[in-house]
């Protein structure tokens, strides 16, 4: 590592240097010479450039000098994959960016589950040459509709190419590559264990870099066959602290442990029964890093936000970071930023920051099983993207490619009713004036947990809750929701959430809520508005309402939703009306649709997308969305325990 500091680094490591922050170069030059035990704990801020810190570090490593016949080699940890799947792609990117030589590129194999990937290389080869392997897709083709079924393969093929990789393969990829090798072996004997394992311990002994979780690290055969001198835990505050534990002391050749996360951010989920009180269950849910930070034995740390622009990073620095977060951007509002701005002030009327709060007072949560949704605040969303989607001017901040969207929810509900709306050809057409293949590159919608570690050019932040906070108010994930915007944010938040908790915010889930609002408001970023389900405007309710009925259903003036020509009754099949609304008894006896022998909810040919739980159009069914599907496995269930308890008095449980 004393070349860095001397300038005597490989060319392209040097680059990599001289770009670091000063927290990166501080850490670097001075923290990282006095570790306890081997052992580096680096807690940091959103965006602070961690995973610039692992790639520099882990290339320094590989690069250094080692005895004759001994390798360095490094085990990169994360509890999800979705972060492991970004690593290696990244790796090269870095390399190529800064001119790295092809000797230079190591070796890097991304590892999945152990038994996995023995278990469908064996398969493979066990099944007769003539057999068809069965497609996955296959088993749950009859339960969706062609056009969800042709958008789910068309994003699978997408995600594929987006994470192909030249040279991280999977075991069954080089069991077909090598298949020639094993010709002689018969297709029906399953005794091709030893050839299968080979492969795989080919895959970990050749590799200069391993990526993989903590639970695939720890099998036999990987800590048997692999075993690295330096072990990287990324996102460590997600990891319980015995998973840490287990896995350094699984790796007795590793000459240092990096532990880097947010402490700030999502914490381990710790699985126990709500109605009782289980001891140590703090203790349980804490990662080694927190630990380690709560004792004050951590390295400084790294505070350096690279992400947002703006001065997004402000609030988010006050109000979860404890004022510690700084920006390494020294133009906060190059020209992209600019038209962000303008936008917004367009949308809102608020011309001083990129950070708005608007709050629809007139919206309302409607509660969907567990989860909870919010109609209103689905209308503004479209309303936004509308505008930002059809502006040139929105760029990346480089301005080399559009700007990007991300719609962030708290509630799976409302993350469904988001993506059935633009599923919908009618608000592709006429409300969004945009296509299909645009929404799929520019947004994205999904809960909160679901973009940790990634970011947008704008993020649409839906709170969703109008009565009460329920856990929007989780101060882990308000930082991460805060963090993710590169230019600009627009916050759906009703003051109405935690007014009636106001007066004991100070010890309630309202807290941050309040402080996140008042903050907002106290630099007139908030702007109230009303919606009008009557002509889908703002600024007036229905019942003050002059302008005439426009439907959300297909966008032509003249009706509403309700009555609808376009509108499809699930129960008689008749146009004009809604299933709720329905007065036939009768219900049709063949798909009104294709006048198959079946419902119309089960109609392959529908362009809409029905609950078969509960019969009503508009969501997915399950347990999670349906009420009357809850409800129909309370009931089922309390029957089962009631006769069992009848019939089967000496069962065991």
């Amino acid at each position: 590592m004393a070349h860095a500091l001397a300038g005597t680094a490989p060319a392209h490591l040097q680059s990599m240097y001289n770009d670091f922050d000063e927290c990166k170069k501080q850490l670097f030059n001075e923290e990282m010479k006095r570790l306890p035990c081997g052992l580096a704990v680096i807690p940091g801020v959103a965006a602070s450039g961690r995973l610039t810190f692992v790639k520099f570090y882990a290339l320094m490593h590989i690069a250094e000098q080692t005895p004759p016949g001994s390798r360095n080699r490094v085990l990169i940890l994360a509890e999800q994959h979705q972060v492991l799947d970004n690593y290696e792609p990244s790796f090269r990117r870095s390399l190529e960016e800064y001119g790295a030589p092809p000797h230079a590129f190591p070796r890097i194999e991304r590892v999945y589950t152990t038994s996995t990937d023995i278990r469908v290389a064996v398969d493979t080869l066990s099944q007769p040459a003539s057999s068809q392997v069965p497609n996955e897709l296959d088993t749950i083709d009859q339960y969706l509709t062609k056009s969800i079924l042709d958008e789910f393969h068309q994003l699978a093929e997408q995600e594929s190419e987006r994470r192909a990789s030249k040279d991280v393969n999977s075991t069954l990829l080089q069991v077909q590559n090598r298949s020639e090798e094993y010709n002689l072996f018969n297709p029906s004997d399953r005794r091709v264990d030893e050839p299968i394992n080979s492969i795989y311990k080919a895959k970990l002994q050749e590799a200069d870099i391993v990526l993989a979780t903590p639970s695939t690290a720890r099998s036999i055969l990987f800590r048997q066959e692999f075993h690295p001198t330096l072990v990287i835990m990324d996102e460590n505050t997600r990891s319980r602290e015995m998973t840490t534990i287990m896995t350094i002391s699984s790796f007795p050749s590793a000459k240092l442990f990096m532990l880097l996360g947010d402490p700030h951010q999502q914490v381990p989920v710790v699985n126990r029964r709500k109605d009782t009180l289980v001891a140590f269950d703090n203790q349980i849910g804490l990662s080694c890093l927190d630990r380690i930070k709560r004792a004050g034995a951590a390295l400084p740390g790294l505070f350096y936000n690279h992400r947002q622009y703006g001065c997004l990073q402000e609030m988010t620095s006050e109000l979860f970071y404890e004022n510690l977060m700084k920006s390494s951007i020294q133009d906060h509002f190059p020209p992209s930023v600019n038209v962000v701005q303008g936008i917004i002030a367009e949308l809102t009327g608020l011309r001083k920051s990129v950070r708005v709060i608007v709050d629809i007072t007139n919206s309302d949560e409607q509660g969907v099983f567990k989860s909870f949704k919010n109609d209103y605040h689905v209308h503004y969303v479209l309303k936004t993207l509308e505008r930002f989607l059809n502006d040139p001017a929105f760029t990346s901040v480089d301005g080399k490619r559009p700007g990007t969207i991300a719609v962030l929810c708290y509630y799976k509900a409302q993350v469904t009713e988001i993506e059935l709306a633009l599923r919908r050809r009618e608000v592709l057409q006429s409300r969004l004036h945009t296509t299909a293949e645009t929404i799929a590159k520019r947004v994205r919608v999904g809960t909160v947990d679901s973009f940790h570690g990634e970011g947008a050019d704008l993020v649409i932040i839906d709170y969703t809750r109008t009565t009460k906070p329920g856990y929007t108010g989780n101060v882990f994930l308000n930082a991460t929701a805060h963090t993710r915007s590169i230019q600009g944010e627009i916050i759906l938040m009703n003051q109405s959430s935690y007014a009636s908790q106001k007066k004991k915010a100070r010890h309630s889930p309202a807290r941050h809520l309040c402080m996140i609002y008042e903050y907002l408001e106290a630099k007139q970023c908030v702007s109230k508005i009303l919606f009008c389900n009557h002509c889908l405007g703002w600024g007036h309710e229905d019942r003050h309402c002059v302008e005439r009925a426009t439907c959300s259903r297909c966008y032509e003036i003249g009706h509403i939703k309700s009555s609808c020509p376009a509108v499809q009754c699930a129960n008689c099949g008749e146009l004009g009306h809604l299933l709720i609304e329905c007065n036939n008894l009768e219900p049709a006896k063949a798909c009104s649709r294709c006048a198959g022998d079946h419902f119309q909810v089960n109609c392959t040919e529908s362009p809409e997308v029905y609950c078969t739980d509960c019969n009503n159009p508009g969501h997915f069914p399950g347990r999670d969305l349906c009420a009357a599907a809850w409800r129909l496995l309370h009931q089922q269930q309390q029957g089962v325990l009631l006769g069992d308890f009848a019939e089967k008095d000496s069962e065991e449980w």
